[in-house]
């Protein structure tokens, strides 16, 4: 029997739920692509890098674990690695603000002055605004 809800970590959880979809979507890399998504809400950076790291290299072209895997590496204030994790995701998908957002405040901690002023006038154009770099989305627990 599980636990309460009250009392079961997200690692629980998320275990819990990757053997789920491992169960219905076997062969598929969806499972440790659930597992990533479940573990990056909570506060465990090792737990999420290990199974973003698997998910990513399950799923190469999945934008999930590569903006995680950039959020754990800013986490760790690895810049250098965020950098290239966010831009994989936003290669693999440039739709999800929060990565521009997020990509931006790396370049800033890198000095990337001609990097980031691309970044902001590529933003502006898809999205007609100004871009206000912010290193972790809201919500994010793991800092």
């Amino acid at each position: 029997m599980s636990p309460p809800r009250s009392r079961r970590t997200i690692g629980s959880i998320a275990t819990t739920w990757r053997a789920h979809v491992a169960q219905d979507f076997p062969g598929t890399p969806a499972a440790t692509i659930v597992e990533c998504r479940a573990l990056s809400r909570g506060r465990d950076i090792a737990a999420m890098q290990t199974a973003c790291a698997a998910a990513a290299a399950g799923a190469p072209e999945a934008f999930l674990p590569q903006y995680i895997l950039g959020l754990v590496a800013s986490a760790k204030a690895k810049w250098t690695d965020a950098d290239a994790a966010l831009r994989r995701a936003l290669e693999i998908d440039g739709g999800t603000r929060e990565v521009w957002a997020s990509l931006a405040a790396v370049q800033q901690r890198l000095h990337a002055a001609a990097a980031l002023r691309d970044l902001r006038s590529q933003y502006r154009v898809r999205f007609g605004a100004p871009l206000a770099p912010a290193l972790f989305p809201a919500g994010w627990a793991a800092r």
